[in-house]
């Protein structure tokens, strides 16, 4: 029988590795996924098949934030919504939507929309593509080239 860990995270995990733009992704320990060697992955998964989906962040977790993103170029989260998809979100987002603090952060999507994301401190603005993952995860690197050209 599969772990349910690895079955949600191989949802996730899987697209990265397949995208032309990676070029390394290792697992660092229990805390989540290195892409690129400048990219954190925190992914969390929900189980329930319906919207809305809600994942829950204690304090061990805002802390494992904190640290990544000061750690890392980027820190990114995956939320595994059931078998609906990855809705993709970056920590200046998680960040607003938790305050930095314990609680909680839910994604709701209709058939053919996005997620509207939301959180115990706030909402955000725009809704959040399907299509979104993996391809936030690189979004720094499109516009780094970008800059370099």
């Amino acid at each position: 029988m599969l772990d349910k860990s690895a079955y949600y995270h191989g949802a996730a995990v899987i697209p990265i590795l397949e995208d032309s733009r990676c070029r390394s992704i290792r697992r660092l320990g229990t805390l989540g996924y290195v892409v690129n060697d400048d990219i954190f992955l925190f992914i969390k998964y929900t189980t329930k098949e319906r919207s809305p989906w809600r994942f829950t962040f204690d304090q061990e977790d805002v802390d494992r934030s904190v640290n990544m993103a000061a750690q890392y170029r980027r820190l990114v989260f995956g939320f595994v919504c059931g078998s609906d998809g990855v809705c993709a979100i970056d920590w200046p987002q998680g960040r607003e939507l938790l305050g930095e603090r314990p609680g909680w952060i839910a994604a709701a999507r209709k058939h053919n929309h996005s997620y509207s994301v939301w959180g115990t401190n706030a909402e955000l603005k725009r809704k959040v593509s399907l299509g979104k993952w993996p391809a936030l995860v690189f979004a720094a690197e499109i516009a780094d080239s970008a800059n370099a050209a």
